[in-house]
């Protein structure tokens, strides 16, 4: 493969740090698509897939990301008020194994998006 054609993986801290600018976004007021939301929960939905497959050994490296992540998702939740369903479909929440008390993130929204949300 040439040096042109390969990807980059983003790395956990990596991921969190993403995750730090869409709380900014929301913070301010998210002007962005409904579609963009959705892919911004979905970035949260690969961290917490991400932090759960870190292998035991490795758990105690991560506690100064997860507090990061807390602080982050507090404020997320401090910006965002609850969905009466899954913002991706209770279809897809069915499928996905999605519920509100472990995929929260999937079950909010920003209290300030566009209209035509």
């Amino acid at each position: 493969m040439s040096p042109q054609a390969q990807v980059a993986v983003p790395t956990l801290p990596m991921l969190v740090e993403r995750w730090a600018q869409v709380v900014e976004e929301i913070e301010r007021g998210y002007a962005l698509s409904f579609d963009d939301y959705l892919n911004d929960l979905d970035l949260r939905q690969l961290i917490a897939r991400s932090v759960r497959n870190v292998p035991p050994g490795a758990r105690e490296q991560l506690e100064p990301l997860r507090a990061q992540l807390t602080a982050l998702d507090t404020r997320f939740v401090a910006h965002t008020e609850p969905t009466p369903e899954c913002v991706w479909g209770e279809a897809n929440a069915e499928d996905e194994g999605w519920s509100p008390s472990g995929e929260w993130w999937y079950y909010r929204q920003p209290m300030d998006h566009p209209e035509d949300w």
